[in-house]
C-alpha cells in the first residue's frame, strides 16, 4: 500500500510541476533587454525631424499610424518601426517636421495586432486621449515666458 502511495504522489508532483511551466512565453525574453533608461522614451522633436519610441520587448511588429486630426479619420502615413540596438523598444525617424501631427502605435504580439494606443509617454494628446500629437513645445510658450518671474507662495 505505502509502494502505491509513493507512486501516486510522485505522479501528482511531476503533474503539478509540469502543469506550472509557463507554455505561452518563452523561458527567454523576445528581445534580450527588459530594461530601458524611460528618459529615452519620450518622442523627440524637431523642425528637421521627429523620432517615435515605444518601449514594448515582447512585440513581433510595431506600426506608426500619422493623422491629421485627433478624432476620425483614416491615417495618411503608416510606418513599421524598428528595434533599437539594445533590443527593448522600438524606432522610427521621420524626417520632417510633424508638429500638429496624431499619431498612434500598434503593436503585434503572437500574430495579432492589438488596438491602436498613443503611448504611455505621450506629452500631448487629442480628443479624449485616443491619438497622440507631435508637439513643438516652445510655440506655445507665451511671448518672453523664458524671462517671466512668478510670484513667490510657500504653500
Amino acid at each position: 500500500m505505502t509502494h502505491r502511495i509513493n507512486i501516486v504522489l510522485t505522479f501528482l508532483l511531476l503533474t503539478m510541476i509540469i502543469s506550472c511551466k509557463d507554455k505561452n512565453h518563452d523561458q527567454e525574453p523576445i528581445h534580450n533587454k527588459t530594461e530601458i533608461d524611460q528618459d529615452d522614451l519620450w518622442l523627440s522633436y524637431s523642425k528637421d525631424a521627429t523620432v517615435f519610441k515605444l518601449w514594448s520587448p515582447n512585440a513581433d511588429k510595431v506600426k506608426l499610424h500619422l493623422y491629421e486630426k485627433g478624432k476620425g479619420g483614416e491615417a495618411f502615413e503608416t510606418h513599421q518601426l524598428e528595434i533599437a540596438e539594445g533590443g527593448a523598444h522600438w524606432v522610427k525617424k521621420i524626417n520632417k517636421d510633424l508638429n500638429g501631427v496624431y499619431y498612434t502605435y500598434q503593436v503585434m504580439v503572437n500574430g495579432a495586432w492589438l488596438d491602436e494606443t498613443p503611448g504611455i509617454y505621450a506629452t500631448a494628446v487629442g480628443v479624449n486621449g485616443k491619438r497622440a500629437m507631435v508637439l513643438d513645445f516652445e510655440r506655445t510658450h507665451p511671448v518672453r515666458f523664458q524671462t517671466m518671474t512668478f510670484p513667490y507662495s510657500p504653500h
